[in-house]
């Protein structure tokens, strides 16, 4: 005899709420704007244990009969979390909770990817004289994503706050010490490689240009300045020269 078409009473009825928890940061709309804007957070932000609320739900089937009356057909249970979104059913509760709190534990996690931070920086040296120089530099950062898509930097300081990872929101646009915009790019295999090879070069280039001021070459390269395919054109005046510093 064939079967007759079920019915469900939707998500079930709710029997009892359980939390998951978790260390965790919570702020308040004043804190959040706060942070974004690097900004005092005072008393807004409290650090400790975060519960998210789980639905334990019963659900049930219902056979669909030609009468008033509906027959039980199956019962489960269902553990709903509303943010993030899991729904999970069976008919074990502690079986349904340990796999509830193991997804949990998968959507706190935080993805973390290297980046790098590249900038060239003026360099003069200490004491008697006048000298010139530069510094390619190229730091290591990282970018943590969580699972509903918040950004969060990770770096490693060294400074009166002392030594160890510090964390804030991912900036976006990464400024140095002038205020002006630097590179950031994703550690990749192929950007690892470029990288030591425009060092490889810029070894290079120096070489070249101690050979340009050998006892034997100096007055012939001052002489010919322009001629040289290594240096840029000449500067318009002292002042540009500050300028682009």
């Amino acid at each position: 005899m064939a079967r007759g078409h079920t019915q469900t009473n939707g998500d079930g009825v709710l029997v009892d709420t359980i939390h998951y928890e978790s260390a965790g940061v919570s702020l308040t709309e004043k804190a959040a704007q706060a942070l974004s804007e690097d900004a005092e957070l005072g008393g807004d932000i409290r650090v400790g244990q975060v519960k998210i609320p789980v639905e334990v739900r019963l659900r049930k089937e219902f056979k669909a009969g030609g009468g008033t009356s509906r027959a039980v057909e199956r019962m489960q249970f269902s553990l709903i979390c509303r943010r993030p979104a899991v729904t999970l059913r069976g008919t074990d509760i502690e079986t349904l909770r340990l796999a509830m709190w193991a997804e949990l534990d998968r959507s706190s996690a935080i993805s973390w990817e290297q980046h790098l931070l590249i900038t060239i920086e003026p360099v003069a040296g200490y004491g008697e004289g006048v000298s010139e120089g530069l510094r390619l530099e190229e730091r290591t950062v990282w970018k943590g994503i969580t699972r509903d898509g918040y950004e969060m930097l990770r770096e490693h300081s060294h400074d009166r706050m002392g030594i160890g990872w510090t964390y804030r929101p991912w900036p976006g646009a990464f400024t140095d010490r002038r205020g002006r915009v630097t590179a950031c790019i994703p550690a990749t295999g192929a950007n690892k490689e470029a990288m030591d090879e425009f060092r490889g070069r810029i070894r290079a280039l120096r070489a070249k240009l101690q050979d340009l001021v050998r006892p034997d070459t100096i007055a012939a390269t001052l002489a010919n300045l322009s001629g040289i395919p290594l240096l840029p054109p000449p500067l318009p005046d002292a002042a540009a020269s500050v300028a682009g510093d």
